[in-house]
């Protein structure tokens, strides 16, 4: 028979007095505030027991294994004090209660829209153990919380890989086909966001051979994988990437461009109750409206979001913007006009 100390090297938990020892230790151990001697002496105490001293070492050493995949160290405080490294911390004695399960049941109804994500599934699984043990839950389908969303678009089949390599850090490997060109092309992606803008879902990610930005339509991808390619390290921020801009289009410089325009009365009331972009201010008071400004990086969808406003808006400057937009409304009138 294998002793304490044999035990505690292997990992193995042979008999429940251990384990009843292992749930008085970790409760200790999370108070912090105990010796060796102390915590022997209360494990004994509360268990009808007399274990010996370095029984209790032996437990702990059971437990410094254990937490280890917790990200989670026993430490020595004033060289006496034994704890665990986080506040708060129990192996055993923090179970789910009926807020956690009701907060599980409320990310339920948002995961379960996304269509093909494993996790969601797991979620529905987890809910349905916890209602057996009688908590008190329900997570019917219901439609309190609705994302917009396109059930037909292709390419959900891959949210689950995507979503897996963003969270372990993989390589993924695409075969795409954009618009442009007819034959599929293979891409190995570092993957860094999933970004849903207008109601498609766009991969961002990094080309693992050089290291450029890759933004990648889930539309149009033919088939995703994890790849077994090896993580490359790299300095790239993705939030602050997209912070000048409207939208997820690539943007035509970058150096964002600040745009004065007048808009009516009625377009600025709506414009400054969802403001499209932070930088978006009033300048003055106009006749029958008002002159505001914007700063980004003009791109597809700025142009996009001062077309929506029709003859609601008027861009003062820059000039190259101002033509711009003159051109496209040119453009559009040219459609309607009889030849």
């Amino acid at each position: 028979m294998e002793s304490n100390s044999d035990q505690a090297k292997s990992g193995k938990i042979t008999n429940f007095a251990t384990i009843e020892r292992l749930i008085c230790v970790d409760k200790l151990l999370a108070k912090g505030n105990c010796s060796l001697e102390k915590i022997n002496l209360i494990c004994n105490r509360e268990l009808f027991t007399n274990s010996k001293i370095r029984t209790t070492k032996d437990d702990i050493e059971r437990l410094r294994k254990v937490i280890e995949k917790y990200n989670v160290k026993i430490v020595i405080y004033d060289k006496k004090y034994y704890s665990y490294s986080e506040k708060e911390f129990s192996l055993f004695g923090n179970p789910i209660t009926q807020e956690d399960a009701q907060a599980l049941c409320e990310i339920q109804i948002i995961t379960n829209q996304i269509n093909n994500y494993k996790a969601s599934q797991q979620l529905n699984d987890i809910l349905s153990k916890l209602k057996k043990r009688n908590y008190e839950i329900d997570f019917k389908e219901n439609n309190l919380i609705v994302l917009e969303q396109n059930q037909n678009l292709y390419g959900l089949e891959f949210f689950d890989p995507i979503a897996e390599a963003l969270i372990k850090k993989k390589i993924l490997e695409i075969e795409y086909k954009d618009f442009q060109n007819i034959k599929t092309q293979t891409n190995f992606i570092i993957p860094l966001q999933l970004r849903q803008n207008k109601n498609r879902w766009l991969l961002i990610g990094m080309n693992y051979e050089n290291l450029e930005p890759a933004f990648l339509g889930i539309d149009r991808m033919v088939n995703c994988s994890i790849s077994e390619l090896k993580y490359k390290q790299f300095s790239f921020d993705v939030n602050n990437y997209f912070k000048d801009m409207i939208g997820i289009s690539i943007p035509e410089s970058e150096t964002p461009v600040l745009i004065k325009f007048w808009c009516s009365t009625l377009q600025a009331k709506y414009l400054f109750s969802k403001p499209v972009h932070s930088t978006l201010t009033k300048i003055k008071a106009s006749k029958n409206g008002i002159i505001a400004q914007i700063c980004v990086k003009p791109n597809y969808e700025l142009y996009q979001w001062i077309l929506s406003m029709g003859e609601n808006i008027k861009v003062l400057s820059p000039k190259i913007i101002q033509e711009k937009i003159t051109k496209k409304l040119q453009t559009a009138l040219s459609h309607y006009q009889k030849k």
